[in-house]
């Protein structure tokens, strides 16, 4: 079984390095940051040049959690759409095997995507005579924790529907949403007196908003750290917490898609 796990994840890996959408992908994240790096020959000041090392490092951050749900999409969508599992399983390498190499592959990738973007921005901050922030090390791990959260729900989706109503899921029906939503509807029922009907709406979509998995389980550290790019002790284990959901997330999607592509019966 190890062996084979470890060939399905050579194989995925093989699979990221030829297609063609995710090299045009990375070709336009890297022509986008060139240009941001660019740009530092406009800022002669060390705190111009650590607002540009700021949004380059935002701004690279996000293309890696783009690129980081585009593997999982790409994977699940080109062979289980395609029905080309059905030849895997039947080698025979169990499901449970695939899968797992599917979410060791695409962390792994984007594991060196966040790390790249992290030695970068420290690389760039010696370059510019910028002094390195650990703000920089703790958003970069919690970006990376988010994006598998992202992954691991997008491919659990993807397994169960297609995969553009799967994008599209992921991105208008989070908890985020719900939470508005909720809000919304409870300001109406203590504006209106309420009715039947938006009590009864509102637990719909509380339920839903329990269910649904939170991109970013504690938002307000978070923004503390952004907006300092300075971190207490208190912070380092809320991302320690943080890593103990997504890893629960990791493990309730594992099993949800897995109980998908057994019911599909490809074996």
């Amino acid at each position: 079984m190890r062996e084979q796990f470890f060939a399905n994840v050579a194989i995925d890996l093989k699979f990221y390095r030829r297609n063609k959408l995710l090299l045009a992908i990375a070709i336009l994240f890297l022509f986008i940051s060139l240009l941001f790096v660019g740009g530092s020959l406009l800022f002669g000041s060390a705190s111009g040049r650590f607002e540009l090392l700021r949004t380059l490092f935002w701004q690279l951050d996000s293309f890696a959690l783009i690129f980081t749900a585009g593997l999982g999409l790409f994977l699940v969508s080109s062979q289980v759409r395609a029905k080309n599992v059905k030849l895997v399983f039947t080698k025979p390498c169990s499901p449970e095997v695939w899968l797992g190499a599917g979410y060791a592959s695409a962390l792994m990738v984007s594991f060196i995507l966040y790390a790249a973007v992290y030695l970068l921005t420290l690389a760039l901050s010696f370059a510019w005579g910028v002094t390195p922030q650990p703000g920089f090390a703790f958003i970069a791990i919690h970006h990376f924790l988010m994006a598998a959260t992202v992954l691991s729900y997008l491919m659990l989706l993807t397994v169960a529907t297609h995969p553009v109503i799967a994008v599209l899921i992921t991105i208008l029906l989070n908890e985020e949403m719900f939470t508005m939503i909720r809000t919304g509807l409870l300001a109406a029922i203590r504006n209106t007196g309420g009715s039947f009907l938006l009590p009864v709406l509102e637990k719909i979509t509380f339920a839903i908003y329990l269910v649904l998995p939170m991109y970013s389980p504690y938002p307000d550290s978070i923004e503390r750290v952004a907006s300092s790019m300075r971190v207490d002790g208190g912070e380092w284990w809320t991302l320690l917490s943080t890593l103990g959901y997504v890893s629960a997330i990791l493990a309730m999607s594992y099993l949800l898609s897995l109980m998908l592509l057994r019911r599909k019966n490809y074996m």
